[in-house]
């Protein structure tokens, strides 16, 4: 099967497991952050899907997503949301797997990319892939008692990715 065309299946596999995370979750907060995910998860498979077509023209536009999240963290800290710890942390605990081989498909298409532009492209979504692995996973030490956890740029750039794999 062809990289890229796998990637784009990847990518409809996270924007339906986020489906699926807000059929499951009862806090509107924690639906607003997955419907952020689902809408940067459909950008990336439009991307990769004018790639595929070899379209020459493809674009990627430096994303909002770590503001946009935090501040709906932010709210969801504040509302001092119940829900079941196990099964939250379990469900988060599979969407950062998901965005782990992403990014490792992403960087595999980046080192194999047929041009510099194509290169860059597929860097910034592994970029992404990341920040949806921090996002998410600052929701889960949150769920998990740390009360600190925060979703920021700067928290981000201190953020050690290597934890991630």
């Amino acid at each position: 099967m062809n990289i890229l065309k796998f990637a784009l299946e990847m990518e409809l596999d996270g924007i339906n497991y986020y489906e699926e995370l807000k059929r499951k979750s009862i806090n509107s907060d924690l639906n607003n952050i997955f419907d952020i995910l689902i809408k940067n998860e459909q950008e990336h498979y439009d991307i990769c899907m004018k790639m595929l077509e070899d379209d020459k023209n493809v674009v990627f536009s430096d994303s909002t997503i770590l503001s946009e999240c935090s501040n709906v963290f932010n709210q969801l800290k504040n509302s001092k949301v119940e829900l079941d710890i196990d099964d939250i942390t379990d469900l988060l605990n599979h969407a950062m797997s998901i965005e782990r081989s992403s990014a490792l498909l992403y960087e595999n298409l980046a080192d194999n990319a047929k041009d510099e532009n194509e290169r860059k492209i597929y860097e910034k979504i592994v970029g992404e892939e990341r920040k949806h692995y921090f996002i998410l996973e600052s929701i889960a030490n949150y769920f998990n008692g740390n009360s600190d956890s925060e979703i920021t740029n700067n928290e981000f750039a201190g953020w050690n990715v290597d934890g991630m794999y």
